[in-house]
């Protein structure tokens, strides 16, 4: 089946080459690291296969995430929207063209929901690993009445983004782990911007701190930098009791 019969059949292939496993569409989903999410279109039956094509998995392997995290990460999304899965491929196979759309967006949603999955897994990990030295840091030189976690803050795009951390004060300071993951820093880059004016690492009612173990690349801490301090766990306290002391 070639892109020019499945243009007449769906208006969703605006974006469409062939190859040997058949017609490659591009959607409009993204993966965590903001790549768009492909997915192969070919003949099976007197219907169509629409698969992946293991983008999800391929999304997910290059940044080392752990086995476990993927493999929850794809039931969840095959259960969800009722595709097959088979060697990290998520696929759906319908009888005719006029259930192609649907196909296209079950598996273009699930491939990209999948990697989210695994992504938002290893973020939250990190998180529990790194969660408790930053309170410990923190209590330090702030009381505990002062320090929250899971602590929220409406961003100028009016959506809510929760940190891990929080000291409460005259000058709010706001922690958030970041792992050497696209969909960590992308998260955290988010929370930031959103919360710290586009760009300012603070303004009058508080500062944000991106606290990291493993090393981030230097691209991903120069993005991550005009946004928010960026500090090894290990040394994140001297650094925030500072902020604190002279905001008190």
């Amino acid at each position: 089946m070639d892109c020019v019969s499945l243009r007449n059949m769906t208006s969703r292939l605006d974006s469409c080459v062939e190859s040997a496993n058949g017609s490659v569409f591009k959607t409009h989903c993204l993966y965590p690291s903001f790549s768009p999410v492909f997915v192969t279109i070919s003949v099976w039956g007197d219907g169509f296969r629409v698969s992946d094509d293991g983008g999800a998995t391929e999304s997910v392997v290059r940044q080392g995430l752990p086995p476990q995290a993927l493999t929850s990460a794809l039931k969840a999304a095959k259960n969800k929207y009722h595709l097959i899965e088979n060697d990290g491929v998520l696929s759906l196979k319908v009888d005719s063209g006029d259930w192609l759309e649907n196909a296209i967006l079950a598996v273009s949603n699930a491939s990209a929901m999948a990697a989210n999955l695994a992504y938002a897994y290893v973020e939250q990990k990190t998180s529990k690993d790194i969660v408790p030295e930053i309170i410990a840091a923190v209590s330090e030189f702030a009381p505990p009445r002062q320090i929250a976690t899971d602590y929220q803050v409406r961003g100028h795009s009016g959506k809510e983004r929760k940190f891990d951390v929080a000291v409460i004060g005259a000058r709010n300071l706001l922690f958030k782990a970041v792992s050497p993951y696209a969909g960590s820093v992308n998260s955290a880059y988010v929370a930031f911007s959103d919360t710290f004016h586009e760009g300012s690492q603070s303004h009058p009612d508080s500062i944000g701190y991106g606290v990291f173990r493993e090393k981030l690349s230097s691209e991903d801490s120069t993005l991550l930098n005009d946004v928010a301090i960026l500090a090894p766990v290990s040394s994140v306290g001297p650094a925030a009791k500072r902020d604190f002391l002279r905001a008190s």
